[in-house]
């Protein structure tokens, strides 16, 4: 078996468009700041 690389996504912040909850609804996510950091 050949091995490959494995990549890991870790946002701290996320910012996502809902216009089914709206024109334009903005949600807003953030880490914790305890967050565990490998």
């Amino acid at each position: 078996m050949l091995s490959a690389p494995v990549w890991e996504i870790r946002p701290d912040e996320i910012k996502f468009t809902d216009n089914t909850l709206g024109f334009g609804k903005k949600l807003h996510w953030r880490r914790d700041a305890g967050a565990e950091q490998a």
